[in-house]
């Protein structure tokens, strides 16, 4: 998964858990919502959910 491999590029050591804090970020804060569907609406929780999707397949 591409959000996987960016955040190893900034990330010192990639966990299940901190992608999933992560994701559900894009949902619950204002500021990642806000940013994420400005130009698609609904854009947040989708790229939340294809995360929680894809973390789970790999557990």
């Amino acid at each position: 998964m591409l959000h996987k491999e960016w955040l190893g590029m900034t990330w010192k050591k990639y966990t299940q858990e901190a992608h999933r804090a992560m994701a559900n970020l894009y949902i619950s804060d204002e500021r990642f919502k806000l940013y994420y569907d400005r130009e698609v609406p609904g854009c947040a929780e989708l790229l939340q959910k294809a995360i929680e999707y894809h973390v789970g397949k790999d557990a």
